[in-house]
């Protein structure tokens, strides 16, 4: 196991690799602040390859690395905002159909003839459990009506997870409401429905956890749809999910997917000085 190095280290090991610093004193800064190990993952594309041992290619510069990363998390707080969008716009509709059309069961969530009997058994566990029933608004319904074992429906989704909101919705046992769901998405197929909302919530929660963004690779294929036409590489890179976000997007909001192409190509000609930069937004991006 390798012992940990100092800033002034980590500064000589870039050097000695090839890497150009020309502000020390701010590159000790900027690893003090953001780290070394996170920085690592944007010197990737400086990398010469055709070496054995770890080296940067002619004119690598410390600079670059840390522009693509400020792109990257200005990238990630963009689609946030617009994934959130696609987040309640879904989580709305499963809660208001599934209710209106099972308005005699206001917990249908845990309910055997509406959803899967595997699902229910686990979901105190998995979802309703001491840690959940927390949050005020389910802590104030269990006050005011103690014979309550569940707050209802409209309640209790509000504070499911994203990921949980899209486990029950392949549970539900009625596939008609389920296409009606999708169909407000203009997605026939449930398969593809839930490839597209299940890639923009490993998205959303690649975008939480402030992983790399940029040089995603996704471990599930993007399938074929309305999103658009794909090349193989694309159906795993950032560049099919945006397809796949814009599309959903644009599903509840043209304006709204209009705005997220102007920000995200406003973002990119921030850097446009930056030809390092630049080629890396265009090869991934395509923007």
């Amino acid at each position: 196991m390798k012992p940990a190095t100092t800033i002034e280290q980590q500064i000589k090991i870039l050097e000695e690799r090839g890497m150009t610093i020309s502000d020390k004193e701010k590159a000790s800064e900027i690893l003090l602040d953001i780290g070394y190990f996170r920085l690592g993952f944007y010197f990737v594309p400086f990398q010469d390859t055709s070496k054995q041992e770890k080296q940067y290619v002619k004119g690598a510069n410390f600079k670059d690395a840390v522009d693509l990363y400020y792109f990257d998390n200005e990238l990630r707080n963009i689609l946030l905002k617009y994934i959130y969008r696609i987040e309640i716009n879904f989580r709305n509709q499963v809660s208001y159909y599934v209710s209106i059309k099972n308005s005699h069961s206001p917990t249908w969530f845990v309910d055997n003839k509406i959803v899967n009997s595997s699902y229910v058994e686990h979901f105190d566990k998995d979802v309703y459990n001491e840690h959940f029933k927390k949050h005020k608004t389910i802590r104030q319904h269990h006050d005011n009506y103690i014979n309550d074992k569940y707050a209802p429906a409209w309640k209790t989704l509000e504070f499911m997870t994203f990921g949980a909101i899209i486990k029950l919705f392949k549970e539900l046992r009625d596939t008609n409401i389920k296409k009606e769901i999708s169909g407000k998405f203009n997605i026939s197929n449930l398969v593809v429905f839930l490839n597209y909302i299940e890639i923009v919530c490993i998205i959303r929660n690649i975008c939480s956890h402030c992983d790399v963004l940029y040089d995603m690779s996704l471990s599930k294929s993007i399938k074929r749809g309305p999103a658009g036409e794909m090349k193989h590489k694309d159906k795993h890179s950032i560049k099919g999910v945006l397809q796949v976000i814009l599309y959903m997007l644009e599903q509840i909001s043209k304006n709204r997917s209009n705005d997220l192409k102007s920000e995200i190509k406003i973002l990119s000609e921030k850097y446009k000085d930056n030809q390092n930069l630049t080629k890396i937004i265009q090869s991934k991006l395509h923007f």
